[in-house]
């Protein structure tokens, strides 16, 4: 046989053995188990399949929710199962690998491998089995473990859906408390907003309330100091500064019970603490009234004793001194009312409407319209009525102790002073302490009041004031040691003659120390004081005959000088005193030109003539003059050595002192003022109330006062070198206009001004009635020159000098002309009191052309309007000036027929008011009487409505109503005058104008007579100079 078909029949043995053996195999294992282990695994496998897929095939159609899961120990079980048989194969697969593999130790390794070979093949199909279990196994394991996780996966997801469904719900909860909670936050953010909104609304009304109560408070500060402003004045406190203070133990006794003193007097302590009404302080002059009044107001137990009559109210204790020597606020009782009610409103300035309501809502509306609060002129009424007011109002909020001294210094009637105190009195809060001399009017008032008699009491006091004088100087205390008993007597003798009067016990102690200088004994001061007159004025009759007959010129000087003195700066008195003094011993010529250098070393160097001036009053003056110098002042030693000196008979003789010297206490006083300007114009020295706008006003005022005819004849010098000074202190501050004051403070050109034609352009704060924070027209001022500015501002005696000595002046053109700039000055608000001081009529008397046309028109239209305007204002004090201009330019051919200038504000901002009163008046039409309706009468029309207008406000007034107006009320003698005067110029016109138709129509008429009669010759009828017509009888009518 051959190799191949061995092969072959071998190949078919092995298969079939093969074959055989397995199927033995599968046999013998189906005889053991009843069935093939590969089929039961394949089986549990699809059972198990089966079981993954059901429910897995359920859950995909009912959804996961519902599906059907197997339970975990059903899982872990077949899990389990798998994993066991997987680790039997793999036994077996192991075990049958190791049985097939070559043990190296073998004696024929050939025949050995050969026969693992055949067991190789022989089991490889056996191995393939096993592998291909063991691969099911493991996809079986795979599938359950993907199933399970499913499961698992399915089963998380389910517990995730419910937490998410708990979380869900927590959340719903929770978003919808927050809802609930944000709707509850939002209703009560809205609560809050409202309250908010409500709260700010209420804060903001607040805020609006105190800035409005602010703004009001500011407007209702500044009107209340502008009432008190107004009632203050310098000299207040002066009289009071001025009083000598009580020697040393002096007037203690006005506090002790005058049971225990054994003296005469109504107890002063008992009335201050329990009465009410008023007590009198009576005594001789001199006796020392003022010195006990000052010391009882300075002393603190008046106060103390007064606080236990007012029991609970505040008390305020004002007090007022009196002083005849003083200015007119010191000596009038329109000075003392202002001063007592500045005193109590300054503390208390609530009462302040209550007290001026008038007053008070008029400073108050132009506050609240930033209307410039003017200074009130008070009136006595007004100023008694709002004095009893402050009382009667203040019951039971405030109590008064009045301190008032001094009435027989007041200046008016005694009578009407006494009875209004004694009516004052009545109230239960208010009480008064006066003090007087006995005079007849006080003593009948006063007489049953509680009261002391000065000059009986004050024994002691002179006594320990002539103890310390006079023993205090070492001779009399020589003489003392060597005399006691003659010294002792000495001193009674001079507290006997004294007789209680202070003023003369002082005098007698001066000379005697003045003795005691000159080595005098006692009996030899014995021969003084006797030989020294008991009255008063019988003393100074004496002291002023001992003043060196050489001293006498300069002794009338000063004392001319300080009845003159106004001070109008805030340099001390003793200052100007002295350089005035100074100036006054020198001619006129040698005054003008004098070298100011030595007014500047007495400025700066004050300690140098202050023992100087002393020594001057004392030599030239013999003591009647002192310097004060605490105050600086210069005063009389009492108020009846100024009497005494002032008397007609002593002024006399002082004045034939200086009769015959170039001497003129205005004209020294106007040089002080000129060099004092001269002083400051480096501006390095000038202090508060020592400014241009003083210095002009005091140096003008002092002009006008000149009396000297030699002293007149410098008026024109004087006041251009003072704008020359001026104009160099204003061009060497080199500061703006609305930073401080100077002379060109209102020159707001762009363009310079010609220095040689205008000297006085603009002005420093000169013309007071001038705002100008609020600026002036640019041309107002371009001509205006020196001439100009003393004509608005009214410095008459420049002008007539200036005029008298150019009448030329009165020739050129002046932008604005004269005439208006002088009733321009008195239409001023702030300047109503004062009058024109006669330039008005100067100037009309020196050919100030009223027809001139200013503006569209005449200057007589410009000026009754402006009059008109005046009146329409409230004020009435140039009759006389303004009578005498109209009658002048009547007479002169002014207009009869002329009216009111309609267009009101024609004038505005083109004459340089800035008043605001003027100004709401210029800004309407003029009204005044236009309520009362009008004459109906051609001639006496008090109406030509304006043709533009209908309102019944805008009246022209004729010529006569304006007359009427002006004069009919206060001065109807010059109001008939004038009105006589018109009448007669409109019948000069009326037959003027009759005239001249009467000569136009005889014109007309001539011409045609002439024509007649040279045809009637031409006919031969008539003859010359014979009437032939009736046309030529009008003809040599007319």
């Amino acid at each position: 046989m051959d190799p191949i078909t061995a092969l072959g029949v071998a190949a078919a043995v092995i298969q079939f053995i093969d074959y055989s053996t397995g199927l033995a195999l599968k046999g013998r294992e189906i005889y053991k188990s009843g069935e093939l282990g590969a089929n039961v695994e394949l089986e549990e496998a699809t059972n198990r399949l089966q079981n993954l897929v059901e429910p897995l095939r359920s859950s995909l159609h009912s959804g996961i929710q519902n599906a059907p899961s197997p339970s975990p120990a059903d899982a872990d079980r077949a899990l389990k199962d798998i994993c066991t048989k997987c680790v039997d194969l793999s036994e077996e697969l192991s075990g049958l690998l190791g049985s097939l593999k070559l043990n190296l130790s073998v004696k024929h390794p050939r025949l050995a491998s050969f026969q693992q070979a055949v067991r190789a093949v022989w089991n490889e199909e056996k191995i393939q089995g096993l592998k291909s279990r063991l691969g099911d196994l493991r996809s079986n394991l795979e599938t359950h473990v993907l199933v399970d996780l499913r499961y698992r996966m399915i089963q998380v997801k389910l517990e995730q859906d419910n937490n998410f469904k708990s979380l869900d719900k927590a959340l719903q909860a929770m978003m919808q408390e927050l809802l609930d909670n944000h709707q509850s936050s939002l209703t009560n953010i809205e609560q809050n907003f409202d309250h908010l909104r409500l709260s700010q609304e209420k804060e903001h009304s607040h805020t609006r309330s105190v800035l409005v109560d602010q703004q009001g408070s500011r407007h209702r500060r500044q009107a209340e100091l502008s009432i008190l402003e107004s009632l203050k004045f310098s000299s207040m406190n002066l009289r009071h500064e001025t009083i000598a203070e009580a020697h040393q133990q002096t007037f203690e006794w006005i506090f002790c019970d005058p049971e225990i003193e054994h003296k005469p007097w109504s107890n002063f302590s008992e009335w201050l603490k329990t009465e009410n009404g008023i007590y009198w302080i009576q005594g001789k002059p001199g006796c020392g009234k003022s010195t006990l009044m000052r010391f009882i107001v300075d002393d603190s137990r008046s106060r103390g004793y007064a606080e236990t009559w007012a029991h609970n109210t505040p008390l305020e204790t004002p007090s007022f001194f009196f002083w005849n020597s003083g200015d007119e606020a010191q000596r009038s009782q329109s000075g003392l009312l202002r001063s007592l009610l500045y005193e109590i409103l300054e503390k208390h300035y609530t009462l302040i409407p209550e007290v001026f309501p008038k007053e008070w809502k008029t400073a108050l509306e132009n506050t609240l319209h930033n209307v410039p609060i003017l200074s009130t002129n008070w009136s006595l009424p007004v100023l008694k009525k709002s004095f009893r007011t402050l009382i009667e109002k203040t019951s039971g909020i405030l109590s008064f102790c009045f301190f008032i001294d001094g009435l027989d210094e007041y200046e008016g009637d005694y009578w009407e002073i006494a009875e209004y105190f004694n009516g004052l009195c009545e109230s239960k809060h208010a009480k008064f302490c006066l003090s007087s001399r006995p005079e007849t009017e006080f003593l009948d008032t006063f007489r049953s009041m509680p009261q002391l008699k000065l000059h009986d009491l004050t024994e002691s006091d002179i006594t320990n004031y002539v103890r310390d004088r006079l023993e205090n100087n070492l001779q009399m205390r020589l003489l003392m040691n060597n005399s006691p008993s003659d010294a002792s007597a000495l001193i009674t003798e001079v507290v006997d003659d004294g007789d209680g009067v202070f003023l003369w016990v002082m005098l007698v102690v001066k000379s005697l120390l003045d003795g005691l200088r000159k080595r005098d004994g006692i009996s030899t001061l014995r021969v003084r004081l006797r030989e020294t007159p008991k009255e008063i004025d019988d003393l100074y009759d004496r002291i002023l005959s001992s003043i060196d007959r050489i001293y006498m010129g300069e002794a009338s000087r000063i004392f001319q000088l300080k009845k003159d003195m106004r001070t109008g700066s805030s340099i001390t008195e003793s200052i100007i005193f002295y350089a005035a003094y100074k100036s006054s011993l020198k001619s006129f010529n040698q005054a003008i030109f004098e070298d100011e250098t030595s007014y500047s070393y007495h400025l700066m160097q004050p300690e140098e003539y202050g023992g100087d001036l002393t020594n001057v009053l004392r030599t030239r003056c013999a003591g009647l003059l002192e310097l004060h110098e605490s105050t600086g002042e210069v005063n009389y030693i009492h108020r009846t050595a100024r009497q005494y000196i002032q008397k007609q008979k002593t002024w006399e003789t002082l004045l034939t002192h200086t009769s015959d010297l170039e001497f003129d206490p205005w004209f020294t006083f106007s040089i002080w003022h000129l060099n004092l300007v001269k002083v400051f114009r480096n501006g390095n020295l000038f202090r508060e109330g020592t400014g241009l706008k003083r210095q002009w006003r005091y140096f003008k005022s002092y002009l006008e006062r000149i009396t000297s005819t030699k002293a007149k004849d410098h008026i024109v010098e004087l006041v251009e070198k003072f704008d020359r000074a001026a104009q160099q202190y204003s061009d060497s501050r080199k500061l703006p206009t609305n930073q401080s004051e100077y002379w060109h403070k209102l020159n707001l050109r762009s363009t310079p001004i010609d220095r040689t034609n205008v000297n006085f352009t603009t002005y420093d704060e000169s013309f007071p009635h001038q705002d100008v924070s609020k600026g002036d027209r640019a041309d107002l001022r371009s001509t205006m020159n020196l001439l100009s500015a003393c004509v608005e501002d009214i410095v008459p005696s420049y002008v007539k000098m200036k005029i008298i000595s150019d009448p030329s002046l009165m020739r050129l053109k002046y932008d604005p002309p004269l005439m208006v700039l002088c009733f321009n000055r008195l239409i001023s608000e702030r300047v109503s009191r004062y009058t024109t001081k006669g330039l008005l009529v100067f100037l009309l008397e020196n050919n100030t052309n009223f027809n001139e046309i200013y503006h569209g028109h005449s200057l007589w239209k410009i000026f009754l309007h402006f009059m008109h305007t005046k009146f329409s204002l409230g004020y009435h004090e140039d009759y006389d000036d303004i009578f005498r201009a109209i009658e002048i330019m009547l007479q002169r051919g002014a207009d009869v027929e002329v009216c009111c200038i309609g267009e009101n504000e024609v004038f505005w901002g083109q004459l340089r008011h800035r008043d605001k009163v003027l100004e709401q008046h210029c800004k309407q039409p003029l009204k005044a009487f236009a309520d009362i309706g009008l004459s109906d009468s051609s001639d006496d029309s008090a109406s030509h409505i304006n043709e533009d207008h209908n309102e019944p406000c805008e009246v022209r007034h004729s010529l006569e109503q304006i007359i009427k107006d002006l004069f009919e009320e206060k001065r109807p003698d010059l109001s008939a005058k004038l009105l006589s005067l018109v009448a007669e110029k409109k019948a000069e016109k009326l037959a003027i104008e009759k005239q001249s138709r009467n000569h136009a129509s005889g014109t007309s008429g001539g011409n045609k007579g002439r024509k007649q009669r040279q045809r009637n010759r031409k006919n031969g009828k008539g003859k010359r100079g014979q009437i032939t017509s009736a046309e030529d009888s009008d003809y040599w009518k007319a």
